[in-house]
């Protein structure tokens, strides 16, 4: 049997997108088979948009 993976994040958390420094607010969380696990993310964007996108946990960082 393998280790459990296990989440960097919880739905509710605020994170930051590393490359953009836009935060926002977990909202889902996934892992695929491969073991990377991603986040659903509601941000407003640097353009004022409202944004809700799915990002791999390692670009993203706990605010």
């Amino acid at each position: 049997m393998s280790n459990p993976v296990t989440f960097p994040f919880s739905i509710g958390d605020t994170v930051k997108i590393k490359a953009s420094g836009e935060t926002g607010t977990v909202r889902g969380l996934s892992i695929v088979v491969s073991g990377v696990t991603s986040a659903l993310v509601h941000y407003k964007a640097a353009d004022g948009r409202a944004q809700e996108c799915w990002w791999e946990t390692e670009v993203l960082e706990a605010v």
